[in-house]
């Protein structure tokens, strides 16, 4: 993708009080990526380590927290649904992430909204900082899970035979766009939207609504309101 696209999402929920106060109550933050950037023992563990699929992109889940208070509301479960919907909207084969070992409550999380646990991975995190359950305890290993969007890993569309035949042309014409005087380049990409089946990898598209029966639907702003507590959606480039 290019390098000026926006790769960094974000999405939070605030709690709305009596006078309109807003109180942040959870959040979630994903990076998307392109397959050739991503460590090969994860592409190998998806099925996704052709070639073909080099330049596909793969949403990345980097943060996901609710704050005291909050929790048990479902407001972490709604935040996974919406890191869906951004998936599909952003045409990304699937959303992965990793999970360390004795975070139970995550793998119980995930394991809910759809993903699956594809390999332990040795060795993968390196904790100094005495917040771990086993202080004497710095290094575990992590656990990948993964939510497949479209075809599953290993499984080549004719979409995919389309983008490795083009990946040469990608090249040259790269090449040939750099020669070129900056009055003839092209100075912005349009993409357009692209809009998600009913209901994109057992994740319900959107309106959502919480464990207490909150109605979640975007707004005018793009984000997403609720009676109780509100969400909003943003991006940054990287």
């Amino acid at each position: 993708m290019p390098a000026a696209s926006c790769r960094i999402w974000s999405c939070a929920a605030f709690s709305i009080g009596p006078y309109g106060e807003e109180q942040l109550a959870g959040f979630i933050t994903a990076k998307t990526v392109c397959l050739h950037e991503c460590d090969t023992a994860d592409r190998h563990h998806m099925g996704l380590l052709s070639p073909i699929v080099d330049h596909d992109r793969i949403l990345y889940i980097l943060t996901l927290g609710v704050m005291d208070g909050f929790r048990h509301q479902g407001i972490a479960s709604t935040l996974i649904q919406m890191v869906g919907q951004h998936a599909w909207e952003t045409r990304c084969r699937a959303v992965f992430l990793h999970v360390i070992t004795y975070n139970t409550a995550a793998m119980g999380l995930y394991t809910r909204a759809g993903f699956s646990c594809l390999a332990r991975l040795p060795n993968f995190y390196h904790i100094a900082t005495g917040r771990q359950p086993n202080p004497s305890i710095v290094v575990y290993d992590a656990y990948l899970y993964v939510l497949f969007h479209g075809a599953p890993g290993g499984v080549v569309t004719p979409w995919d035979m389309l983008n490795l035949a083009w990946t040469p042309v990608r090249s040259a014409l790269g090449k040939i766009h750099s020669c070129m005087p900056g009055f003839c380049r092209q100075q912005k990409l349009h993409q357009y939207p692209f809009a998600p089946p009913p209901s994109p990898g057992g994740i319900p598209a959107l309106p959502a609504t919480d464990s207490n029966g909150n109605s979640i639907k975007p707004d005018s702003s793009g984000g997403a309101t609720a009676s109780s507590y509100q969400a909003h959606n943003s991006s940054d480039g990287s």
